[in-house]
């Protein structure tokens, strides 16, 4: 299982004003916890850098909650326990594997 937990953005702008748009669209989301502005100079001229970071949970939170089940499948979709159910294979003496039996799996 994979999960999300943090994510960090970096953005360039060339105008205060366009700094601060990209912050308060950011903060339409509520899991932004941290945003910074920083003013940079090079022989070009000034610019922004923002840096937003957004927090979905903590290890902590993610360990308490139950897994999934092992054979747990997306809607409309078969398991591979499902897959497999009522195929027996046999293994040659030769180290091949064949597929001794199938009985037809129905939904």
């Amino acid at each position: 299982m994979k999960k999300l937990l943090v994510q960090k953005e970096q953005w360039i702008a060339y105008k205060r004003e366009e700094a601060e748009e990209i912050v308060n669209n950011a903060k339409e989301n509520d899991e932004m916890n941290m945003h910074k502005i920083t003013e940079k100079f090079n022989k070009n001229g000034v610019y922004f850098l923002v840096d937003i970071q957004y927090h979905y949970g903590t290890p902590k939170e993610v360990m308490e909650t139950t897994p999934p089940e092992k054979n747990e499948a997306p809607d409309g979709q078969m398991s591979m326990d499902e897959v497999h159910e009522g195929v027996k294979y046999e293994v040659e003496g030769d180290g091949t594997v064949s597929v001794a039996e199938t009985e037809e799996v129905t939904q």
